[in-house]
């Protein structure tokens, strides 16, 4: 599938509302625009170009694809306000100033974050034993040979106890004639049973009758390449497939040897992950009263005394 820029990430976010949210249904996306607004003016920055701007979910709880009034995307937005960026990188709104560029460690808590808040009840749930409390994101193709390779194996390892969380799709964009192989994908996606039609598929080719549900070859498509590239920005590159993550983001190989695949993907390879920080940038957010500016992590450096709103503007509407 092709990179879609971040400019055109709006169309896509805001298509894919209704089918991203549901699990995530009490935040609320106009909170999130509200709260950016409140602390922009609080830190004396031109809200203008805010006008008409509208905010929407996408894979990632408490994150939000902010958009013009014309459907341009402008930015990803959290639920407190408190950032904003995309794969040109994040900043960060301070309490008066201008903002600031994320720091590294920042950057970090953040990719972590967002694979706790991965909405994982959206994708298919593939288990392997008692699923070994794993929580791992498998970026998958139904047309990809180096896919069904990892699938067999995965079948025929005797005692693994894992868990994917399956993000599927194929190796030909709909635009490029790939609408029929888009339809198997959402066919599989749809059905009552996913997770067994995820892996009858592999063992048997056989593809399930066609179910409504919210997905659609297109938006299917389109939440794949959206989640792919939102992981993008925060340093997590799926290049290619399958491209399996493990729950702190980094990617994981899969080991030759069986015993090392058991430990790498079953309850030993969660041995030597780090915790999971106390939220800092996704997290339930109310709305700012009063216009009173949500607190951010201070600046690691001393800002300049004048602000050039135009300037940020720039950096934020580009």
């Amino acid at each position: 599938m092709k990179h879609y820029t971040m400019a055109g990430m709006a169309t896509i976010s805001l298509s894919l509302a209704g089918a991203l949210l549901s699990a995530n249904a009490t935040a609320s996306p106009e909170t999130a625009r509200q709260n950016l607004v409140a602390n922009m003016r609080q830190a004396g920055l031109d809200t203008t170009q805010m006008a008409g701007a509208k905010a929407a979910p996408t894979p990632i709880r408490h994150l939000y694809s902010l958009s013009d009034s014309q459907g341009k995307f402008l930015s990803l937005i959290n639920e407190a306000g408190t950032f904003f960026g995309g794969t040109g990188g994040y900043q960060v709104i301070q309490a008066t100033g201008l903002p600031r560029k994320m720091t590294d460690g920042e950057m970090a808590a953040l990719r972590r974050e967002m694979m706790d808040n991965l909405d994982v009840g959206k994708l298919i749930k593939v288990q392997y034993g008692d699923g070994g409390g794993r929580k791992i994101l498998l970026f998958s193709a139904i047309d990809c040979p180096a896919c069904h390779s990892f699938e067999t194996v995965t079948a025929k390892i005797g005692k693994l106890d894992t868990t994917y969380y399956v993000m599927p799709g194929t190796l030909q964009d709909i635009a490029q004639g790939g609408l029929q192989k888009m339809e198997t994908v959402t066919r599989i996606w749809c059905a009552a049973d996913n997770e067994a039609a995820w892996k009858n598929f592999w063992a048997n080719k056989t593809v399930p009758d066609a179910r409504s549900c919210d997905i659609d070859p297109k938006s299917a498509e389109r939440s794949y390449v959206l989640l792919r590239d939102i992981l993008y920005s925060v340093g997590i590159k799926v290049v290619g497939t399958p491209t399996v993550i493990r729950e702190d983001g980094t990617i994981l190989k899969r080991p030759k040897e069986i015993e090392a695949f058991r430990n790498a993907f079953g309850p030993a390879g969660l041995a030597g992950l780090p915790a999971s920080p106390a939220p800092v940038w996704l997290a339930d957010a109310g709305l700012v009263a009063g216009g009173t500016a949500v607190a951010a992590p201070a600046s690691p450096a001393a800002q300049p005394g004048k602000i050039n709103t135009k300037d940020v503007l720039m950096k934020l509407f580009k």
